[in-house]
């Protein structure tokens, strides 16, 4: 369940970090506001198929 939480929220982090990149043009914090969501897509699938704690 953690792991789920977890990726929930690396997910709505990145979306904040992909609308802040891009209203301040800031490429860093684009390429981490697309790595985010996809790495927190892979925590909270873990999550779902993981053994439960």
């Amino acid at each position: 369940m953690k792991k789920i939480l977890f990726g929930i929220a690396l997910i709505l982090f990145g979306f904040f970090c992909f609308y802040v990149s891009v209203e301040a043009n800031w490429l860093i914090v684009h390429i981490l506001g697309l790595l985010f969501p996809v790495i927190g897509l892979a925590f909270a699938i873990n999550g779902f198929w993981g053994k439960g704690e």
